[in-house]
């Protein structure tokens, strides 16, 4: 049976599937160490429940297509066997036992026989394969807790397992070149060192997508196999990373911290990569992932479901962005506040945030204030003296360098704007540059006349064969009206047929207009 159907996992709503790319396209020019990337645990939330199964696995598909950017992935190095695999069994290396793809209870777990990092990774691939469009791409991180099995027996140190085995090998073999490696880190950290908007050295997330074509990046959260086992570990630090080369961290809900004061907004934003998850005593809801997503943390589900579906439902209020709900189409926004519009006029194609602290769709003509953001310090916010409408949102700013308007691009930069309109005790929602005026359901900043870059989608590597059966084409075409010109036109390449062409254009050369 599909297990999407069995477990009846929603489908991601249209609406859904707008603020999510909404939020990454407002967050394109940020680096990744400031992303938001909500995720789950799979052993505790999916495989424990449900079985460490190829049809369990079918699951990680559909978290991934829900919004899902972080995988904590518990792997078993099975010295006996010489290869990671998923279920924290002991297998025995005897086929007359039972056979790759034997499904057997052991010691309360269900567990597959032969299933691996490898079948976790094909499952990743079909997602990344299939989302590899300038629509839905977006970064995938695996957070990697390395473990070990066969305490009992003592190994040598010069015994070596396979190489096709290793985390390299199986990161290489299913992500090939979407796979962020320490090589790409060197070389992005020498070319961003230096600039002031990513100081951390690593790429904005349109770069890493786009420019680069990256999806993956393999953190080793921990490991405790023992020296003297036969994995080889050798080439792990070429393709993943640890929390210290990303000056990043994996925290309890215990530990996390609630920014208190306006001040501490860019001493937060100095600590990079804020993962956090919790257990089964405090467990995230709602209200939980929504207040850790805006105090900068990534949240990680880590306590068992009822029903493996809740996953959406805890994690609904995890964009820090739109407002659970929105952004709502222009004919639901329409029906909804046109009895209550200040103005005739009417186009509700642009955002505002409210006193959450989120954005949701308002009517570009109605007047509100403005929200104004420091150019050098992204935590800083000013309002605008008057109210305008959406269009002349940036009339004040004809004067002043040292504020724009512009729209949040991070958890953090949001709720600094949050703290500051609570400071100066507004009462009603205030403009952002962020409208769909040019095409529906397409958010961009950029004021009125921005462009939506949707509007032609295709696969990136699609492309790239479109572009050069285009080019082909294109040039083929343009040799043959060049030489059909050729023909007609004529060429001085003696005199004498040239003074006789000449002569013959000569004739027929009228003034005026013929009769």
């Amino acid at each position: 049976m599909d297990h999407l159907r069995e477990t009846n996992w929603p489908e991601l709503s249209a609406r859904r599937v707008i603020a999510i790319r909404s939020q990454r396209d407002i967050s394109a020019n940020v680096s990744l160490a400031q992303l938001s990337l909500n995720g789950v645990s799979l052993s505790n939330v999916l495989f424990d429940s449900d079985g460490y199964t190829t049809e369990s696995l079918s699951n990680v598909y559909n978290m991934l297509n829900t919004g899902i950017q972080s995988l904590y992935v518990d792997l078993y190095w099975n010295e006996k066997l010489k290869k990671f695999q998923l279920c924290p069994v002991e297998f025995e290396n005897d086929t007359n036992l039972f056979a790759n793809g034997d499904i057997e209870q052991f010691d309360g777990y269900t567990c597959q026989y032969g299933l691996g990092f490898g079948d976790l990774a094909s499952q990743i691939q079909n997602y990344t394969a299939e989302s590899d469009t300038n629509l839905a791409d977006n970064i995938i991180i695996l957070i990697l807790n390395l473990k070990y099995l066969d305490t009992n027996t003592s190994y040598s140190a010069s015994l070596t397992g396979n190489w096709n085995d290793t985390l390299p090998q199986i990161l290489i073999d299913y992500f090939g070149e979407s796979l962020y490696t320490q090589s790409n880190l060197e070389r992005d950290r020498q070319q961003y060192t230096n600039n002031t908007e990513l100081p951390d050295g690593f790429p904005t997330l349109s770069n890493f997508l786009f420019k680069e074509e990256k999806r993956i990046i393999a953190i080793i959260d921990s490991s405790y196999i023992p020296s003297n086992s036969s994995y080889n570990s050798s080439m792990d630090s070429h393709y993943t990373f640890k929390w210290s080369d990303l000056n990043g961290s994996s925290v309890s809900i215990d530990n996390t911290t609630e920014i208190l004061s306006s001040n501490n907004f860019l001493k937060k934003s100095q600590q990079l990569w804020r993962f956090t998850y919790d257990n089964s005593l405090e467990e995230f809801t709602n209200s939980t992932v929504r207040n850790l997503t805006f105090n900068g943390y990534s949240p990680i589900l880590n306590h068992t479901l009822s029903n493996l579906s809740d996953i959406s439902t805890v994690f609904e209020s995890s964009l820090w962005s739109w407002a659970s709900g929105e952004p709502l189409t222009e004919a639901e926004a329409r029906e909804l506040y046109s009895n209550t519009s200040e103005t005739a006029q009417m186009a509700f194609k642009c955002a505002a945030v409210n006193l959450e602290g989120q954005f949701h769709v308002s009517n570009c003509y109605e007047k509100k204030y403005v929200a104004y953001q420091n150019s050098s310090n992204h935590f800083q916010w000013s309002l605008s003296k008057e109210k305008h409408s959406y269009f002349s949102s940036k009339e004040e700013l004809d004067d002043d360098t040292t504020y724009t308007f512009t729209v949040p691009k991070t958890s953090l930069q949001q709720n600094s704007l949050k703290f500051y309109l609570n400071s100066v005790s507004v009462n009603e929602s205030i403009w952002i540059d962020l409208n769909s005026i040019a095409v529906d359901n397409c958010w961009v900043s950029g004021g009125p006349y921005a462009s939506c870059p949707y509007q032609v989608v295709s696969s990136k590597r699609n492309f790239v064969e479109m572009l050069s059966i285009g080019s082909t084409f294109s040039l083929l075409l343009i040799f043959i009206i060049s030489f059909l010109r050729l023909r007609k036109v004529p060429v001085r390449d003696n005199k004498k047929h040239w003074k006789k062409l000449l002569s013959q254009y000569a004739d027929n050369d009228y003034e005026g207009v013929p009769s």
